[in-house]
């Protein structure tokens, strides 16, 4: 901190409050297992005052999608895929406020006649409000920069495109989630140039070929074009944690029949259950982001009982990780000579089953380059009256997401078979989004009448 001169200290200006801060310490997974001791200094950003302390705070981060699509494009043309992690990401940003931080603990020091001093912010700090924001600022500034720009569809995507006097045709892709890089590119010596003039500007540990990516494994093949990934650590990480490394598998994450078991089953008791069940539901969560569609609808279901879970609730999410010891080998495959390069996408709804509102489910996948790159499974806003209107609100659903998916291949200048195709097996709610049903109803064309060719 010393070495970036992150504050100077002051006395405390009339009419202003300092904010506290605290150590964090932890253990942390090194790249070869181990464990490594951490320990960070954040800011207790909860009391500082909007308007005063801190303006703006939002930045974006990676879509699922986008690294997946990224990840596909790239195994697809046989590109380099690099990782990089931001060293002390949040000490770069410029501070555009005056913010005031209590010392650090253990490390008092007085002014003349024994006064007490506050640290005065000169740049951003862990656990302030702004401080993603304001890291995020300095990214965009040191990329666009070198010659990159954002994707519209994705502000985290960044690309170049750039013909040398030679005219070797380079390009390169970025994304960045918080302070995870991941960098695609054609050309191995430009890709090694961008991440040494990154590094000039703040500092990145190069992971070099990527194997693992926010907590995703990554594994390689350049001679056939192909790229497997999965999350076969994080589960058996899971599976110990919650004692089921030596569990009996099941083939299904939850009883279609009977989804939080029989009323006659006994549950042992949870002591703190809500905090237990809310913390594996948010780890489940996490797998079905990005490597598991095939538990989409149980975890929907199971976090639905987030308020106030219940004994066989618990029981019913760990029959999850149960159907995932059984598919601990499942990787997500792009690539290969067999590979269907469109992108095409299946569209689907579940019509009134809820018991408690009748409200409808809608689901549907993307496909590209063999393998899923978007999904989505959740209830629908409004209750359908018919199968069909549910069919067509899901197929809505489904469009959205494959417009943002044409746009996102566009800012890429990614090559896309138009249009893309979306399969549906609902022959009313087919003929409803053709452009030749004119019988649609008012209501229903005003509101979800999207349906023209991606």
């Amino acid at each position: 901190m010393s070495e970036m001169n992150i504050y100077e200290l002051v006395e405390l200006p009339e009419g202003r409050r300092a904010i506290g801060c605290r150590w964090i310490l932890e253990f942390k997974e090194d790249e070869k297992g181990g464990s490594v001791h951490k320990a960070c200094l954040v800011a207790q950003g909860f009391s500082q005052v909007p308007g005063i302390d801190f303006g703006k705070t939002f930045a974006p981060v990676a879509r699922s999608s986008s690294i997946h699509l990224l990840s596909a494009y790239t195994a697809a043309k046989d590109w380099e895929l690099d990782s990089f992690d931001a060293n002390r990401a949040f000490l770069w940003g410029k501070l555009h406020e005056d913010v005031y931080m209590h010392q650090l603990p253990g490390f008092e020091h007085f002014g003349l006649d024994r006064r007490s001093l506050v640290c005065h912010l000169l740049s951003s700090f862990y656990g302030l409000k702004q401080a993603v924001y304001d890291w995020y600022e300095l990214l965009h500034a040191v990329l666009v920069h070198l010659g990159f720009t954002h994707c519209e569809a994705d502000y985290t995507i960044f690309i170049y495109h750039h013909i040398t006097n030679k005219g070797v045709h380079v390009i390169c892709i970025i994304t960045w989630h918080i302070d995870d890089g991941l960098a695609g590119s054609n050309n191995r010596k430009f890709l090694d140039w961008i991440k040494g003039h990154i590094t000039e500007c703040f500092g990145i540990t190069d992971l070099g070929l990527v194997t693992k990516h926010l907590g995703v494994q990554y594994a390689h093949s350049h001679t056939t074009h192909e790229l497997w990934m999965h999350q076969q650590d994080y589960i058996v990480y899971l599976l110990e944690e919650h004692g089921l490394r030596e569990c009996n598998p099941v083939s299904l994450p939850m009883d279609p029949s009977f989804p939080f078991g029989h009323d006659t089953d006994m549950h042992p008791d949870i002591s703190n259950l809500e905090t237990e069940y809310c913390k594996l539901i948010g780890e489940l969560l996490y797998l079905t982001m990005y490597m598991h569609p095939d538990i989409a609808l149980a975890i929907m279901k199971l976090s639905q009982h987030n308020a106030n879970p219940k004994s066989h609730h618990y029981t019913a999410a760990k029959q999850v990780l149960r159907y995932l010891a059984s598919t601990l080998s499942y990787h997500v495959h792009y690539g290969g000579t067999n590979a269907d390069t469109t992108v095409h996408g299946f569209s689907d709804a579940d019509w009134a089953t809820s018991p408690e509102d009748h409200i409808s489910i809608t689901g549907y996948v993307w496909y590209f380059y063999g393998s899923p790159i978007s999904h989505a499974l959740k209830k629908q806003t409004t209750q359908a009256l018919s199968s069909v209107e549910s069919e067509y609100l899901a197929l809505m659903g489904a469009i959205q997401d494959g417009l943002w998916i044409k746009s996102f291949c566009e800012c890429l200048k990614i090559p896309l078979t138009l249009p893309l195709n979306l399969y549906a097996d609902n022959t009313g709610a087919i003929a409803l989004s053709e452009e030749a049903a004119v019988g649609i109803t008012t209501w229903l064309g005003t509101s979800y009448n999207n349906a023209k060719p991606v």
